[in-house]
């Protein structure tokens, strides 16, 4: 790993998916607090210790910028599978490779699981879903084939600042990703049944929400001084 210099709340979402006992986990941090540097532990943990393929599922416009931050932030090579040639090569190279020094990260795209009917693939360590809630709509492609992969998979990860976007049935939905083995209509009555109960602490175990303001003390702190400067006339006018 780089040299980086990790906070102590980076470490709680591995920490959460590793003895929650649901192998989920769902990370919806404010922005600032640092979403894709705590799933890059989870990957660098499952990649190079547990020594588990990994992919990762995003929007196009943002497989680039999880290259760079996987090979720069955390020195973690990434292989492509952004279409369907590069997704049946990872698949022969999943199935093929047993005995990895550093298991392999594939990144994929949402816009793949839009365009296949019916996906499959071997058995992977972890999946991470990032802007997970592009799979809410259950009569899509794209969420039948994220359930299917799901399912694929020992472990499984979601990002998403705004998990909730129209309804409670955005929730129902993503629960149903990172826990494949319940479906989408009993996941939405679930969580509703749950939405304004006590008993919705009990979700507490596969979720993350940090922000920024409860944790400022891990953040370099600034001090503002105001400086007042004075223009000629000449560049005035």
């Amino acid at each position: 790993m780089s040299s980086r210099i990790f906070s102590s709340y980076q470490l709680i979402h591995l920490m959460k998916l590793r003895v929650n006992g649901l192998n989920s986990l769902l990370i919806t941090d404010g922005v600032g607090v640092g979403k894709t540097i705590s799933a890059g532990y989870i990957l660098y943990y499952f990649a190079n210790i547990a020594r588990q393929p990994c992919l990762i599922v995003c929007p196009p416009i943002l497989v680039d910028k999880w290259r760079w931050e996987l090979k720069n932030r955390f020195n973690l090579d990434s292989r492509l599978a952004t279409n369907r040639d590069e997704f049946d090569l990872m698949c022969d190279e999943v199935r093929s490779g047993t005995d990895w020094v550093s298991a392999p990260i594939y990144i994929s795209s949402f816009s793949l699981l839009s365009r296949e009917k019916e996906m499959s693939m071997p058995t992977m360590g972890l999946f991470l879903f990032d802007e997970i809630h592009y799979v809410r709509n259950p009569e899509t492609n794209s969420y039948q084939n994220a359930r299917i992969l799901a399912g694929c998979s020992h472990y499984r990860v979601g990002l998403s600042a705004t998990p909730i976007n129209n309804s409670l049935e955005d929730m129902g939905a993503i629960v149903s990703v990172l826990l494949p083995r319940i479906g989408f209509e009993a996941a939405r009555d679930i969580f509703e049944d749950l939405w304004n109960s006590p008993t919705l602490d009990s979700f507490s175990g596969m979720v993350t929400r940090l922000l920024k303001e409860e944790i400022s003390d891990q953040f370099t702190k600034r001090n503002i001084q105001t400086e007042m400067i004075e223009y000629p006339d000449e560049y005035m006018q």
